[in-house]
């Protein structure tokens, strides 16, 4: 019997089940009519889906047989000819980027952020006309200023096939950080709203200026 099963006091809690890709489509199917008439279909998310790369690839593969519209949310941390495989069988792509600034970004996050920008850079050269939306989550102390702002319209610039979404900080994942027994470290830190449309201002400012 599992822990979680035997544990009385649920100490531990188990999240998410075995599934296949057949039983995912099926669900998927039941609101068709919804989605032939939304024009929405199936999002891959997570975590990171190119973490499974095996099943997610497998999923949208079938997916597209069955003319079901996909897009995958991703932080661009995955295997670049992944990455590229899965961009082939998708509809729409949602890329985050944190940072331009790869110590940065090393120092906040754990990893350096140059395979998450080359991968993009290959992404949107191999696929120019598969639509793109870049998303920016706008950080407190990390990343909610000017010049990073600047650096992403720049490097976005040129790209017609990219939109840009910056994301207000929120503090919706705080309770995950309880479950895992980690400390939260940004504590009862917030983000006014008009810090995140500033942002926003400003990506589109520095593309439009380098375009």
């Amino acid at each position: 019997m599992p822990c979680a099963e035997a544990c009385p006091s649920q100490g531990i809690i188990v999240y998410g089940k075995a599934i296949t890709v057949d039983d995912i489509l099926t669900k998927v199917e039941q609101d068709a009519i919804f989605y032939a008439r939304s024009g929405g279909g199936m999002t891959l998310s997570g975590g990171e889906p190119l973490h499974q790369p095996q099943f997610a690839l497998a999923l949208l593969r079938e997916a597209k047989k069955r003319r079901i519209r996909t897009a995958i949310e991703s932080c661009g941390m995955a295997p670049r000819a992944v990455l590229l495989e899965a961009a082939g069988l998708l509809s729409t792509v949602l890329y985050d980027i944190k940072h331009m600034d790869g110590e940065k970004h090393k120092r906040y996050t754990g990893v350096d952020n140059k395979a998450i920008l080359d991968n993009l850079k290959s992404l949107l050269e191999a696929y120019p006309k598969l639509p793109v939306q870049v998303r920016t989550p706008v950080i407190p102390g990390f990343n909610d200023n000017d010049e990073v702002a600047r650096q992403i319209g720049s490097f976005l610039a040129g790209h017609s096939n990219v939109s840009f979404e910056a994301l207000a900080y929120h503090r919706l994942g705080t309770q995950k950080y309880t479950f895992l027994g980690r400390e939260y470290l940004m504590g009862e830190e917030s983000l006014p709203q008009e810090k995140a449309e500033r942002f926003q201002l400003v990506v589109d400012e520095a593309r439009a200026f380098h375009t």
